[in-house]
């Protein structure tokens, strides 16, 4: 059997070409490429937004309606890195010269505490609460108490932080290994 004998493969003609094609794996291989292409804009999508990090939803403020209470934090943090709990006290947060900001024992269980600005005179336990008693409310400046937290462990958790008269506020975080 000479070379020119052998079976040759058959191929399919297309115009003045004799090529092998296979249009059903060809239009596979474009919706698997599409879908990649889309998986990947959405995590640049989600990126540039604040999801893995700084952007216009990666922090929240809630507020509660008697404006006693503003709390400002991260929606979406990683275990193990700093970040910053800002509490905003109103005029009517503060009682006796003195401010009262607390916060859940459940929240605290899943972070550290690395620093208070400004330093709190005491701190009060009291049931599932852990309370930060403030000098004057002139003392704490322009009414910001801010917590210096490090996030401990991965998790999705609800926290509450309130005030002595009773005001709260509750927000989510996604906390990232």
């Amino acid at each position: 059997m000479t070379p020119s004998d052998a079976p040759q493969p058959e191929g399919q003609r297309v115009g003045d070409l004799e090529i092998e094609q296979d249009l059903s794996y060809q239009r596979r291989a474009w919706i698997a490429e599409r879908i990649g292409w889309s998986a990947f804009v959405l995590v640049l999508l989600a990126a540039a937004l604040g999801l893995f990090g700084s952007g216009p939803f990666s922090r929240g403020t809630v507020a509660d309606p008697g404006g006693a209470l503003t709390a400002e934090f991260g929606r979406f943090c990683r275990s193990q890195s700093s970040e910053e709990l800002r509490i905003r006290l109103g005029d009517v947060a503060a009682t006796g010269g003195e401010s009262h900001i607390w916060l859940e024992r459940t929240f605290l269980d899943r972070c550290q505490i690395e620093s208070i600005s400004p330093e709190p005179v005491r701190m009060e336990l009291a049931g599932d609460r852990v309370t930060y008693v403030f000098a004057h409310p002139d003392a704490v400046g322009d009414g910001d108490v801010v917590f210096h937290l490090r996030y401990q462990r991965a998790s999705m958790h609800m926290a509450t932080v309130g005030v002595a008269d009773g005001s709260s506020v509750q927000f989510r975080q996604l906390i990232y290994p």
